[in-house]
């Protein structure tokens, strides 16, 4: 598994427009973006009715905790916008606005300042108490992140704007700026894990030859060589249109959508592909049997004949009245 660092500052900071919508023009152009947008949001007409789904669904989330050691959430970017993020593909979302050349939509805050919301932290909850056993998530916010739920329960199949991997050793840093790139670019840092493990490396040797018999004989300082091979270099963490989705997160995502007995779908349109299609492995037969799949969204989407259940409901009032 990869290590992951939390680290603060820094003077080269990542790009200043807000959220989603500087996210959403640092990506190659491109003059479709696959899917539908724009399509019209609906509500639980029936309170009585919406109350009865939720309450379904508590049931749901308690026997999957039971039956399958909790169930998989697949988040999407609806579950910000309650706190000033646009999403992509509503009728307010960024590629809307982009395809139909109208104004972006307004961010209420930046990437760097938003703060997680209910439904953020309500997944932190269940997490600690056992309902949720990985979360796989296609926004790049940070946002379970900074909630505290754990890296190595996470799965960031589009990236994180606030992260750089070393292309040597794998570790992780996640800043508190975004980066100014995607695509798995340099971002002109280095990784100060294989620093000082270099840094070490030449602590050792320099004892082992102050130790030797031959002390007489010159010795060549190794701080030029320390400081040539001791660079690795970070990349951001981004997909762009084309770059395939992480190797290791993919896998984890798909083998725990399989073995879980519920899948969650909170705040996602389900257009982008291969994403969209793992909930839908929890639905598959195996062994005489099928998993369950309820989705929480505004908008209708492509997978709704395979659900279980359908919640036409915000993400953040639905957790709250599950909780």
């Amino acid at each position: 598994p990869r290590n992951a660092l939390v680290t603060r500052g820094d003077a080269r900071r990542g790009g200043t427009m807000a959220g989603s919508i500087g996210y959403a023009e640092r990506l190659s152009w491109r003059d479709d973006v696959g899917g539908t947008l724009g399509t019209p949001e609906f509500e639980e007409a029936d309170d009585a009715e919406l109350q009865r789904k939720i309450d379904a669904l508590a049931e749901l989330i308690r026997e999957s905790r039971a039956k399958s050691g909790g169930m998989v959430v697949h988040t999407g970017a609806g579950i910000s916008t309650s706190i000033g993020i646009p999403d992509f593909r509503g009728p307010n979302g960024v590629w809307t606005a982009q395809k139909r050349g109208a104004p972006m939509p307004e961010a209420k805050c930046t990437l760097d300042t938003a703060v997680p919301s209910l439904t953020h932290m309500a997944l932190v909850e269940l997490r600690k108490h056992g309902y949720v056993r990985y979360l796989v998530s296609c926004n790049v916010d940070c946002l379970h992140l900074r909630s505290g739920f754990p890296r190595e329960d996470l799965a960031e199949l589009h990236g994180n704007c606030f992260a750089e991997r070393c292309e040597r050793c794998e570790t992780e840093y996640i800043r508190d700026f975004e980066m100014n790139t995607v695509g798995f670019e340099y971002t002109g840092r280095t990784c100060d894990a294989c620093a000082f493990a270099e840094e070490q490396k030449n602590k050792r040797k320099r004892a082992s030859a102050s130790d030797s018999r031959d002390s007489f004989a010159p010795r060549r300082s190794s701080r030029a060589s320390t400081s040539r091979s001791a660079v690795a270099r970070l990349r951001d963490q981004v997909l762009d249109w084309d770059d395939a989705l992480p190797p290791d997160e993919l896998r984890s995502a798909e083998k725990h959508s399989r073995e879980t007995c519920l899948s969650l779908v909170l705040g996602s349109s389900l257009q982008i592909t291969p994403s969209c299609d793992i909930p839908l492995l929890t639905v598959l037969k195996r062994k005489g049997k099928r998993g369950k799949l309820v989705i929480v969204n505004l908008q209708e989407t492509p997978k709704d004949r395979m659900a279980t259940m359908l919640v036409r409901a915000k993400t953040d009032f639905v957790m709250a009245g599950g909780m």
